[in-house]
């Protein structure tokens, strides 16, 4: 079942609209029931005008579900039509309408891309009738051939704003309130082939509540006001597309699971990208996007102990390939130019290390900060040293209740991996971490301090190999050279 929407083409002498009492109506005109009209299921219907006259001062008819009925002094006729009889002339002009009194699983609604539709609804609930099994699709076309378009607007002046409810994919439509655009439930799809998705106006925010799903492909998020954020803590998908407008004073202020891939985000501007003082819990990760050149990442303090963190790998203004930046609770980590390894991790032109910044909030032996996985691969079946190189600036040698690393390797014929720590054994006395001799570009390190995990293992297979380090020193600064060297 196909559904219609168009309020840009003039049929008679206006477009497709609410019925609008003392009005000289002519054949062909088109109208719909008010929205305050007492029975909502006549929103199902359009109304065409096939007899021509003047509507009632002030009453406006009781609509019929099909047939006709005489207007004002009885001269204007009104015949019933519905938005899916397959032409353009007899589509309706609120989404809201059909979405809500007409449409049902799997259902399509074709809106025309020349479509603007601004209306003041207690709430818009864009869909209603979705199933995840059959979703009910609201596709923008080009009403000459019914073919896919982008710039259709459906606009809610309400102070609810626009609510998202069940399962529903979108292509091409611009949603846009005064107030919060929210998830009610379900999942929902919103792709915008490099277009506007999601607009608001007033100082409201996106947000999806636990239990849904809100997915934008290649589509803008449109901010009309600097306190407009991301205030979710369901789970929000963005691949491509651009934040635009308004440069909001911070982007993410509730933590959900996000993933932001080959976003541009440059219109942070030098605002704050997450307000870490926020309560949730989840991991937001942004790959391959675009920052401002100068921004904050974080404001406020961590509240709290949370299963939160925030990634951004392969994220900056620039073009670089080998930029990250991690932080939670416990640290923060990122990529650092200016102390590296001789040999050691490079980009092929340009070599990095990994920084590794506790908090306060680490304990010896217990809590600590974790770094990026160090992925490498064995051929190896026979027993085998596995090193990772280190560096900090401190006259005292660290120690491997301070710092370790966790190794897994492949085991023989089990497909559980094996997994070995360097990390002190609980009531055992601590011990140095083992010096070593690597060469390092130590640019700003006063008091030069390598060190090294070397372990010892015998992989069962060949197999990926993957380490990761753990520093438990408050307020300490080490470099990690992030490869494993086998031998």
């Amino acid at each position: 079942m196909t559904w219609r929407l168009n309020n840009a083409t003039v049929l008679g002498n206006y477009v497709c609209g609410p019925w609008i009492p003392a009005t000289a109506y002519i054949l062909g005109d088109r109208v719909v029931c008010r929205p305050a009209y007492g029975t909502t299921l006549r929103r199902l219907f359009v109304y065409e005008c096939t007899t021509a006259g003047t509507s009632h001062a002030t009453t406006e008819p009781v609509w019929p579900t099909s047939g006709t009925i005489a207007d004002g002094a009885g001269a204007l006729v009104w015949t019933t039509r519905r938005p899916d009889d397959g032409t353009w002339n007899n589509a309706s002009c609120y989404l809201h309408y059909i979405l809500n009194h007409a449409a049902v699983a799997g259902a399509t609604v074709y809106v025309h891309n020349a479509h603007s539709e601004s209306v003041n609804l207690g709430a818009v609930y864009i869909v209603l009738g979705g199933t995840l099994a059959s979703p009910i699709k609201i596709l923008c076309v080009n009403k000459a051939d019914d073919t896919l378009s982008t710039g259709a607007i459906v606009h809610n002046t309400n102070a609810t704003g626009i609510r998202f409810s069940n399962h529903t994919y979108s292509y091409g439509i611009t949603y846009s309130s005064t107030a919060n655009i929210t998830s009610n439930s379900g999942a929902h799809i919103l792709e915008g082939n490099g277009t506007a998705v999601i607009k608001i106006t007033s100082s409201a925010y996106l947000s999806v509540p636990l239990n849904n799903k809100f997915t934008i492909l290649n589509g803008n998020f449109d901010l009309g006001n600097a306190a407009n954020k991301i205030l979710s803590a369901g789970p929000i998908l963005w691949k491509g597309g651009a934040l635009t407008g308004t440069s909001p004073t911070k982007l993410f202020d509730y933590f959900g699971n996000f993933l932001f891939e080959c976003v541009d985000l440059s219109n942070l501007g030098n605002n704050d990208l997450f307000n870490v003082a926020a309560l949730g819990g989840g991991t937001i990760t942004l790959t391959r996007c675009k920052l401002p050149a100068t921004f904050d990442y974080t404001t406020g303090a961590w509240a709290g102990f949370q299963d939160v963190r925030v990634k951004l790998h392969h994220c900056s203004n620039s073009n670089i390939s080998y930029d990250f930046y991690e932080a939670d609770l416990f640290g923060t980590l990122s990529q650092s130019i200016t102390v590296y390894a001789t040999g050691g991790a490079n980009n092929g032109v340009t070599p990095f290390s990994m920084k590794m910044v506790s908090t306060s909030d680490v304990e010896d032996g217990i809590l600590a900060f974790e770094s990026l996985p160090i992925n490498g691969w064995t051929n190896s079946t026979t027993e085998k040293t596995f090193t990772i190189e280190g560096i900090y600036d401190g006259v005292a040698n660290l120690q491997n209740d301070e710092v370790w690393v966790d190794l897994q390797y492949p085991n023989s014929s089990s497909g559980l991996g094996l997994l070995i720590s360097t990390k002190c054994v609980v009531l055992t006395a601590p011990a140095d971490l083992t010096v070593s001799t690597k060469n390092w570009t130590s640019t700003g390190i006063t008091n030069v301090n390598k060190f090294k995990f070397a372990i010892t293992a015998t992989p069962g297979k060949a197999g990926p190999i993957m380490a990761r380090v753990y520093l438990a020193k408050a307020s300490t600064t080490i470099y990690i050279d992030p490869m494993i060297v086998e031998s």
